[in-house]
């Protein structure tokens, strides 16, 4: 699934400036096609790097527990 992430970050952005000059060379319904692509891609970008936060601070609080347990031990 990191592909798409990846390639996602890429293409929205660019998505979204194409759009804006299609819509400025009067290619209006090109221009907002691309424009509501690109704010999809840029909403999906936000909700994978929210889940991407969580999964790292599950692991920062896991890491702080078991080096908890493990200085209990001694």
């Amino acid at each position: 699934m990191a592909g798409p992430y990846f390639a996602s970050v890429f293409f929205s952005p660019a998505a979204l400036v194409l759009g804006l000059l299609a819509f400025n060379k009067k290619q209006k319904a090109a221009g907002i096609l691309a424009v509501v692509f690109g704010a999809i891609g840029l909403v999906g970008i936000m909700q994978t790097s929210s889940r991407i936060s969580g999964a790292q601070e599950e692991m920062r609080s896991a890491m702080e527990k078991a080096q908890q347990d493990i200085d209990k031990a001694k």
